[in-house]
């Protein structure tokens, strides 16, 4: 953590402690008791779903029944078609102005 977040994270927590003694003041606590009643770390809301979990059932059933279609159709470069390819990248850095 950078020393700015610590500092930050330092004078949070110092604000977040000077409004707990205010309230065990006004409800004629001691921070003891205060402490007891408020939980040290409150839940967390619930993150929502990412990815598939996102999806509906219906939804992921449809793309589950391709069965990874999109892979079996891939195209796989021959050797001729890697050497163009190559040839024009090569074409292309020489033509290239450099700076």
């Amino acid at each position: 953590m950078t020393p700015a977040g610590e500092k930050f994270l330092r004078d949070t927590k110092a604000k977040e402690l000077r409004h707990l003694r205010v309230l065990a003041r006004a409800l004629g606590l001691t921070m003891k008791d205060l402490r007891a009643l408020v939980p040290s770390h409150p839940e967390a809301p619930p993150k929502p779903p990412r990815g598939f979990a996102a999806l509906s059932p219906t939804h992921r059933a449809r793309l589950a029944a391709r069965g990874g279609a999109a892979a079996v159709h891939r195209h796989r470069f021959t050797s001729e078609e890697a050497r163009a390819a190559w040839q024009i990248r090569d074409q292309k850095k020489v033509t290239k102005p450099s700076s």
